[in-house]
């Protein structure tokens, strides 16, 4: 028979792992954009919210010396939360990847923007925040694009699409998030 704890905390790793792949599933089938990125956080933030809810049960436990624990149940239980955290970490981990391979490849293809109307915009906003004049590349996209990517070189992309549709509110307002 499982022990008690250790049964808890396999209970809790099926029912974040379901977490996890519910959201993984809805979000592939999901039709905007923000649809689809809410339920991929939930999948992503589901083994980090796991572990934390039964690691604030079941560690404190461990501490007091509840005397349920066997020798068994307090190995099996300390396996199972480092098998959530490393699952957490990873999930954490390959997001990070992914989304910096995906700016690493908008930036690839992206090009100077020399646009007059961003690079006003821009110089203004960096004076007022005092935060450096970062380097503007524009990418060829049919959908709003803007992020900036790079810590000692930060390089700000936007797409064509946002500085034909934008007017100079909306683009200072979007510049200003970016510089934040």
């Amino acid at each position: 028979m499982l022990p008690i704890h250790a049964a808890l905390l396999l209970g809790s790793f099926v029912v974040t792992a379901s977490l996890a792949v519910s959201g993984l599933a809805i979000a592939r089938h999901a039709r905007s954009h923000s649809d689809r990125k809410a339920w991929l956080l939930l999948a992503l933030a589901a083994p980090s919210l796991g572990v934390g809810a039964m690691g604030a049960v079941i560690v404190p436990m461990l501490w007091r010396g509840c005397l349920m624990f066997t020798r068994f149940d307090v190995h099996l239980s300390l396996l199972i939360l480092a098998v959530e955290s490393a699952l957490g970490i990873s999930a954490l981990f390959i997001t990070y990847w992914r989304a910096r391979q995906a700016a690493g490849r908008l930036v690839a293809i992206a090009e100077p923007c020399d646009d007059a109307r961003v690079r006003r915009l821009l110089f203004a906003l960096c004076t007022r925040m005092r935060v450096a004049l970062p380097r503007v590349c524009c990418v060829m996209a049919e959908r709003p694009v803007a992020f900036v990517t790079g810590i000692f070189a930060p390089r700000l992309v936007l797409s064509t699409w946002l500085l034909a549709e934008l007017d100079d509110e909306e683009l200072e307002a979007l510049l200003a998030h970016e510089l934040v």
